[in-house]
């Protein structure tokens, strides 16, 4: 009968155990997953290195730049006069972003959701306009909210 007993509190303490570690292997892996969560969104939220490198590599290449850019007063059109390099990188959009005399700052999209402008091709240079009420000071031209280069803006 004594051998009885002992199997049985062996059996008893050794179901304790398991539980035990079945409850602080679930606390573990509850913290990864949380972990994984919160470290995905900042990363894609702040910190993104992929959109980072990306900006850089558009940076280095320069493969967008402003030939010319002025603001021409008998239309009251900014004129913007870009050229494109020939890359390896895909570009779904220009942005434009003008700032004006009075501190005000203009964005015009260029790409997809746009019908009314095309995007210019490798190797090619092309100039669009902007119709503007103020006068604008510079204008900036962006890749993918990655700034390529800045003009300051004279007369045409």
């Amino acid at each position: 009968m004594i051998k009885e007993k002992n199997i049985r509190l062996n059996k008893k303490g050794l179901s304790e155990i398991i539980t035990t570690a079945l409850f602080i292997l679930m606390a573990v892996v509850a913290v990864g997953l949380i972990w994984f969560a919160v470290h995905n969104l900042i990363n894609k939220v702040y910190f993104s290195p992929s959109s980072f490198q990306n900006c850089l590599d558009i940076q280095m290449e320069k493969i967008v730049s402003i030939k010319n850019a002025c603001y021409n007063t008998n239309t009251s059109d900014v004129e913007i006069t870009i050229l494109r390099q020939p890359s390896q990188i895909n570009i779904e959009s220009l942005n434009f972003i003008i700032n004006l005399n009075n501190g005000d700052v203009i964005k015009y999209n260029c790409g997809s959701g746009c019908s009314n402008c095309r995007l210019l091709s490798e190797s090619q240079e092309k100039t669009y306009y902007a119709y503007l009420n103020n006068i604008p000071d510079s204008v900036k031209v962006a890749v993918s909210n990655c700034i390529l280069d800045e003009k300051k803006l004279g007369d045409c």
